[in-house]
């Protein structure tokens, strides 16, 4: 129900999917995810074992809006 009253409903994070496509019949409005800048130093910094603090430098922060 709180959804239903919501002005925006929004998934957001680096492992968020991207794409808008798939949410099309659901509430959600807004996508925030990253995209990698660098995939080597991204996957290097995930093999070793790092968190989003550790690849974010590699990526950059984007944004979908949902279509419906």
């Amino acid at each position: 129900k709180q959804i239903r009253r919501a002005r925006e409903t929004v998934i957001l994070g680096p492992s968020t999917i991207l794409a808008p496509e798939a949410f099309r019949y659901t509430p959600v409005t807004r996508l925030f995810g990253v995209v990698f800048r660098d995939a080597s130093a991204s996957r290097q910094a995930i093999a070793d074992g790092g968190g989003t603090r550790s690849f974010i430098r590699y990526a950059k922060k984007v944004e979908a809006a949902v279509p419906g």
